[in-house]
């Protein structure tokens, strides 16, 4: 099962964000809670974390690229399991 990966309004007036850097790679395993991605805004550094289970199967939005909130930024696979 695909599990689009979507960043999180991290500020109330918060309409984009860059990523600052991605902690988990394509196809490598990734846990409920790991942090997959770094993200910058104007108030600051954050960490998000996975919200489920499964393989990095692909990161659309690269490290130094910006991104609209609520935009995709990844997909991760799961057997279905963690949902």
């Amino acid at each position: 099962m695909e599990h689009e990966v979507i960043m999180p309004q991290l500020a109330r007036t918060m309409k984009r964000t860059r990523i600052v850097e991605w902690r988990r790679m394509e196809g490598h395993d990734t846990k409920l809670g790991q942090v997959l991605f770094v993200a910058e805004t104007s108030m600051g550094t954050y960490f998000n974390d996975s919200r489920v289970s499964g393989v990095l199967s692909e990161i659309l939005v690269r490290s130094g690229e910006y991104i609209d909130i609520q935009g995709i930024v990844g997909i991760i696979t799961s057997d279905g399991e963690s949902d």
